[in-house]
């Protein structure tokens, strides 16, 4: 598909702002502006001052996660599995629970906890392709916090090469590179 030089102008031009040279302080240092640690935690206290909800009743629960989302969206803030637990009065590991189907009494639970943390993995994934969370931290969040990231080297080991094996003697290599020797 071919593109005007308009369109391919406004393209790079999108391409510099969004991937504008950092420097090695401003990428090691957290760009927070005065105030910022205030906002977040008066957020935070908003859902941990919340009345506690009876969390074997589906709908409190149900109402506490769109809440939370509400108080994410009023207050422009990224919703995270650590507040949404906050919201809710829980451990993360019991939202981990409802989420795995550990807890069998818990299946609308379990559908729940799914779509809210389904959210928020669409979030973190959106925020990172736009740029608005840190690389390193956004692969950090969603290989810890979600299915299916997660860094992986496959060591392959198969007959014959198989470093595990005791190791052959000068004779024993002589004798298997002769017998592998081509013929001009």
């Amino acid at each position: 598909m071919a593109y005007d030089k308009q369109t391919k102008d406004e393209v790079q031009a999108l391409v510099e702002q969004n991937t504008k040279k950092m420097t090695r302080e401003q990428y090691l240092h957290p760009q927070t502006k005065k105030g910022d640690n205030a906002r977040y935690l008066r957020n935070a206290m908003a859902a941990f001052s919340l009345p506690p909800i009876d969390i074997a009743d589906v709908q409190q629960v149900g109402e506490r996660i769109t809440w939370y989302f509400n108080h994410c969206i009023d207050n422009d803030m990224k919703p995270g599995l650590a507040g949404l637990c906050n919201a809710l009065g829980i451990s993360r590991m019991t939202f981990f629970n409802w989420q795995s189907k550990v807890t069998r009494d818990r299946k609308e639970h379990h559908k729940l906890a799914v779509k809210a943390k389904g959210l928020i993995e669409e979030l973190y994934e959106q925020y990172m392709m736009n740029g608005k969370i840190n690389p390193v931290s956004g692969i950090f969040l969603m290989k810890n916090n979600f299915e299916g990231y997660y860094d992986r080297q496959d060591v392959v080991i198969s007959p014959g090469n198989n470093p595990l094996e005791p190791q052959k003697d000068e004779n024993e290599l002589k004798r298997l590179y002769s017998a592998n020797e081509v013929d001009d």
